[in-house]
């Protein structure tokens, strides 16, 4: 989803054990055809008005929607609406440190950090070669500043497995 999403991790993970600013339950709702996400505040989002999006299906092995499903199938149940939507074992909401470290301990994703969610998003998006405009679109760049983000094919050989195995990235026309 985060992907898909081009979410930075702020907007799905937190920082305090309180989640009033990051994706809650009651923020995604997952259809067959789609999940869509509302996010409750960005960095790109100066008034914190929020945001939504809706991540279409893929039927490919790695599809957004299929993900969500598949992750509350295993979530713990929540005790509230307004509780993270992505927890840990303990129902302790996954937070930004966790989800670092769980990246960078990752034997096959060595030197991946939080920011490579977005410059992975940017950079297949590139690849793919929609407009610049529906990239920064799509990130919810207010700026150019996303091309920062987009990396030279040398840098992309992770991409290259990720795309094989069914992602795409299909979130044009928000």
């Amino acid at each position: 989803m985060a992907y898909a999403g081009f979410l930075r991790a702020s907007e799905f993970t937190t920082t305090r054990k309180h989640a009033a600013h990051t994706l809650q339950h009651r923020d995604v709702v997952i259809a067959h055809d789609s999940v869509k996400l509302r996010l409750r505040s960005s960095r790109t989002d100066q008034h914190k008005a929020g945001s939504s999006m809706e991540l279409p299906a893929t039927g490919r092995p790695v599809c957004p929607a299929d993900a969500a499903q598949r992750y509350l199938e295993l979530r713990p149940l929540p005790v509230t609406h307004d509780e993270a939507f992505f927890v840990l074992h303990d129902s302790s909401p996954l937070t930004k440190g966790i989800f670092g470290s769980h990246l960078k301990n990752l034997p096959h994703l060595n030197g991946y950090s939080t920011h490579s969610v977005s410059i992975g998003a940017a950079t297949e998006a590139s690849n793919q070669s929609p407009a610049p405009e529906e990239i920064q679109q799509a990130g919810r760049w207010k700026s150019s500043c996303y091309n920062g983000y987009i990396r030279n094919k040398k840098y992309t050989m992770g991409l290259h497995a990720y795309h094989s195995i069914g992602c795409s990235i299909s979130v044009w026309g928000l």
